[in-house]
């Protein structure tokens, strides 16, 4: 079987070539990678030299972060794809794992998701994102449950996800005329309310935050349209939740409100009143409720696994870049 590789590249050409050089370093070489360079302001002629296995491709317009997937989608022909931006690395047995991932899981799933690491910009790991010992799949609402259980509102990003590509024919695009920054969000929750989930707890992507990333939008503003989709998906599956004795919106806008706290504690006054406005969509009786302080209760010490994690790991790896 063959995964193919889109790098949807807005970054320096040093970050993309690392973000390259994790590809190169796969156990089992990748046999399609294409780098879609988004009408960047970089020269990335030196890495076509240096790598000439890949392909690049340049647009002749910046089409922003979703019109550009959706330009990395036109071009795919395979059965399965994947979307690496150029700002994030692959684990060297990325590709190794999920082609016994992949022949492993029913054919029936189009949506594919691993353990994945976020990392500083230096590389070192931050926080690991990661739940359950074994691969396991399912569908809704065992898929919500799963996630919800581990504090995971959604699925994650980037390479951390594989798409059959059956999924957009069922799906359709990502919606980047309505979230141009977030499309990927709308399109996988939705995945997960009508499709499968395959998950694989191997650390197999890792994900950089940095100063430089081109989501062109605000820690704020991110979260606002996050509020905006789970709410939109609520009503529009309104009946299914209910039947199945469901909340999607409760947990995930209620980890604002903890974010309000901690942005209190540090001052910024603007960010907490914005983000408490969020997480009362979910939850209005706030820090109020009996309820909120056991969910917060709960997530904080799921978050402090994952750091206790990614602590381990920066001890045992150092920075992850290649």
């Amino acid at each position: 079987m063959t995964i193919e590789v889109f790098i949807p590249a807005y970054h320096p050409p040093d970050m993309v070539e690392q973000c390259l050089r994790s590809v190169v370093r796969q156990t089992v070489p990748l046999e399609k990678v294409t780098v879609v360079d988004d009408a960047s302001p970089y020269d990335l002629t030196r890495l076509m030299t240096r790598y000439p296995q890949f392909r690049f491709l340049r647009n002749d317009r910046n089409l922003g972060i979703g019109g550009n997937l959706n330009r990395c989608l036109e071009l795919a022909s395979g059965e399965f794809v994947t979307f690496l931006h150029s700002d994030d690395l692959l684990a060297p047995k990325w590709h190794a794992v999920w082609r016994q991932r992949l022949a492993e899981a029913p054919g029936t799933v189009d949506l594919f998701m691993s353990g994945s690491v976020i990392m500083d910009g230096a590389g070192r790991p931050w926080l690991v994102h990661a739940f359950d010992r074994h691969p396991w799949w399912a569908s809704f609402p065992d898929t919500i449950r799963r996630l919800w259980r581990w504090k995971c509102y959604g699925v994650t990003f980037s390479a951390s996800l594989i798409y059959r590509r059956r999924f957009f024919e069922r799906f359709g695009r990502f919606p980047c005329d309505r979230y141009p920054n977030n499309s990927d969000v709308e399109l996988n929750l939705r995945g997960l309310m009508e499709g499968e989930l395959f998950y694989t707890p191997e650390l197999l992507f890792y994900f950089r935050r940095h100063a430089g990333q081109s989501v062109c939008q605000t820690d704020v503003q991110a979260a606002e349209v996050a509020r905006d989709i789970f709410i939109s998906l609520a009503t529009r599956y309104e009946q299914r939740l209910r039947a199945a004795g469901m909340d999607l919106i409760r947990e995930p806008l209620a980890v604002y409100q903890i974010l309000a706290l901690v942005w209190a504690l540090r001052g910024d006054w603007e960010r907490w009143r914005r983000y408490r406005v969020i997480g009362a969509a979910g939850n209005p009786k706030g820090w109020g409720s009996l309820w909120m302080w056991r969910f917060a209760t709960e997530y904080l010490v799921e978050y402090a696994r994952r750091r206790w994690l990614a602590r381990r790991l920066a001890r045992q790896k150092g920075s992850l870049i290649p």
